[in-house]
């Protein structure tokens, strides 16, 4: 869903109620892509095989190989290149800003305010900009979660393994091929929209975001005792320029997401045993890259199935405290979303 960047700068005319019922929960099956899944499989059980008999930061590794994964947009390998360099290098120092604002409050506020109004703005520089400043964004507010705070220079180290092999791979690839001179239709169109589109109509957007974000963290800060990410988290993953496209991905990340809660903490519940979560991960992570262009919400079901397993396997009580407020915490930043987008188009100028 983040590689069709095609329509993300472009104006659109006002969308009726039946065009937006229309679009909700379509599939585009012909963006499946089994050979993605594949990968990432390899890539998961690999991790999980290590942090069996390896003490060491695999899902920060893992984490920063998918997103650096995620800016390798279609185009010429030493674009492709740079732009997992830039993610490497930037990823380093945001790992040590959030290690110095370990424990704070206000300037961990500021500090997600301003990495998400600049990541966003990347969008300025188009798809590939917009991509890398994006997966920046995703893996600052994550690295207390992933233990920056426990070992700074594992936690460093982690990070430029898991994009190092993804560099690795695409430079090899390059070598191979000396050059993929294959553009998509959409992404050289959304190169000279983010030419025209203005800097104004970005700057007003990247605040719109970051605005979005930094009140979802304090909300989750403030309401959630499980993760206090969960509703920057959500915001972050449907918000677009684009109220129809925002909507879409706000309706489909909700209904994936509690079908996603349900189906694994069912699982979780009922199946109690130590091979269930490895097994969900592995099969369950084909189907969230396999399907990441196919469908959003789509690829939010089958990634909250891992999670809620666990959630299952700790008993209904404290797993269905934990299921629901991951419910809430997922209304509550599609709603920071839509009113973000509804804000800023109301007060901002046009695209």
């Amino acid at each position: 869903m983040y590689r069709d960047l095609g329509r993300l700068f472009a104006a659109e005319a006002a969308p009726t109620r039946a065009d937006l019922a229309m679009k909700i929960l379509q599939f585009n099956w012909e963006a499946f892509d089994a050979v993605a899944g594949l990968k990432y499989v390899t890539g998961v059980a690999i991790m999980l095989a290590l942090s069996a008999v390896i003490d060491f930061h695999w899902f920060a590794a893992g984490l920063s190989a998918l997103l650096a994964w995620l800016t390798n947009l279609p185009g010429d390998y030493r674009k492709r290149s740079l732009g997992v360099l830039v993610f490497i290098g930037a990823g380093v120092l945001l790992a040590v800003l959030a290690y110095l604002l370990q424990g704070t409050y206000w300037p961990w506020l500021v500090a997600m305010f301003l990495v998400a109004f600049g990541g966003t703005f990347g969008m300025i520089l188009g798809p590939r900009g917009f991509m890398v400043g994006w997966c920046l964004i995703c893996w600052f507010y994550c690295t207390p979660l992933l233990g920056v705070a426990d070992d700074l220079a594992g936690f460093v180290g982690a990070h430029v393994l898991g994009s190092g092999i993804v560099l690795g791979l695409i430079t090899l690839q390059g070598f191979w091929q000396h050059r993929n001179a294959t553009v998509s239709l959409s992404t050289a169109q959304t190169d000279e929209d983010a030419q025209q589109s203005g800097r104004r109509f970005v700057f007003e957007y990247s605040l719109a975001v970051g605005a979005a974000m930094t009140i979802g963290l304090a909300l989750g800060d403030a309401w959630l005792e499980s993760d206090p990410t969960l509703i920057a988290n959500a915001t972050l993953m449907i918000i677009f320029p684009s109220f129809s496209q925002t909507w879409i991905l706000a309706i489909d990340r909700i209904i994936g997401a509690v079908l996603g809660i349900v189906t694994g903490f069912y699982l979780g519940l009922y199946i109690q045993h130590e091979l269930l979560e490895p097994v969900l991960w592995v099969v369950m992570s084909f189907f969230v890259l396999s399907m990441m262009n196919v469908n959003g919400g789509a690829v939010t079901f089958f990634f909250l199935v891992i999670f809620a397993a666990s959630w299952g396997a700790q008993g209904y009580v404290a797993g269905n405290a934990i299921a629901n407020e991951r419910i809430v915490a997922e209304l509550v930043g599609v709603a920071l979303a839509l009113l973000a987008v509804v804000t800023r188009n109301r007060l901002g100028t046009t695209s």
